[in-house]
């Protein structure tokens, strides 16, 4: 089945922009403001989880990102984390991104990030 992808490999954005949670809503054009809900680590191979509210202020190992990753435990995360209303947390087992504003996934170079792209939409997708 044909997927479809959004522009620039997909968007991260803060919680100013709503997250989408029909899979078929994605970015068909540079100038809507729709995070991706269908981003994907090639590193290791998860989709990407978010969170809002959450600027992380620790610095967590791969270890502990997995372990997060797969916790359904909020306290594990309110540990080690800084509750900013504007910021949405982004993350994978090896990853993590926290903004307030929006970026594409594709251009995350302060962290590093070079593993998350959109991993498409299903076919019949409503671009924004």
């Amino acid at each position: 089945m044909p997927r479809v992808t959004c522009v620039q490999g997909g968007w991260v954005y803060g919680t100013q922009v709503a997250f989408p949670m029909d899979p078929r809503c994605y970015a068909d054009r540079p100038d809507v403001m729709v995070p991706c809900n269908q981003l994907f680590c090639a590193a290791c191979q998860v989709p990407v989880k978010h969170m809002d509210g959450v600027q992380n202020g620790a610095r967590w190992s791969k270890t502990s990102l997995a372990t997060l990753y797969d916790s359904t435990d909020p306290d594990l995360w309110l540990e080690e984390v800084e509750l900013v209303p504007a910021y949405r947390l982004y993350y994978c087992q090896c990853h993590w991104y926290a903004t307030p504003g929006g970026t594409p996934a594709g251009n995350l170079d302060t962290k590093d990030i070079d593993d998350w792209a959109c991993h498409g939409h299903p076919s019949g997708a409503d671009g924004a």
